[in-house]
């Protein structure tokens, strides 16, 4: 059988403090992502009723740049307003490093809860017991 899950966004981080989802309702926003699928990741923020004005999108695994801040200065200035950039935790990762002070609007990040909906009994056996056959610390 196969293990099978299901990922919603269980609430979203705005600088230093959490809010629920319903927070993303009829603002707007520009989403920052550098996923592997990011249309899903736009649609997941209009079913939150936020209207994406705006996107910048990277390939899988971008390492974000100074250059990528000055165009997504450029992509919120020529809006006629923005209320919060939306990105992943991930690339939330990589982003934190670089000076966001001049941005007019906070930078959000959902948080993920994952359900298995069928499967996980099994998948965790098949886990411990290939964890039971192959020692973690190889010995000398």
């Amino acid at each position: 059988g196969r293990a099978e899950c299901v990922h919603r966004w269980s609430e979203l981080v705005v600088g230093d403090r959490r809010e629920t989802i319903a927070w993303l309702g009829a603002k707007r926003v520009i989403a920052l992502a550098a996923i592997g699928n990011p249309d899903a990741f736009v649609r997941q923020i209009e079913q939150a009723n936020a209207v994406v004005c705006g996107q910048l999108v990277r390939r899988d695994h971008h390492s974000w740049s100074e250059s990528d801040a000055a165009e997504l200065g450029r992509l919120v200035a020529s809006q006629s307003s923005v209320d919060a950039i939306v990105t992943t935790e991930k690339d939330w990762m990589k982003l934190r490093a670089i000076d966001w002070s001049t941005l007019p609007c906070p930078i959000v990040r959902p948080r993920v809860d994952v359900r298995f909906i069928r499967g996980e009994a099994e998948l965790r056996e098949r886990l411990l017991a290939a964890a039971r056959r192959r020692p973690l610390i190889a010995s000398r």
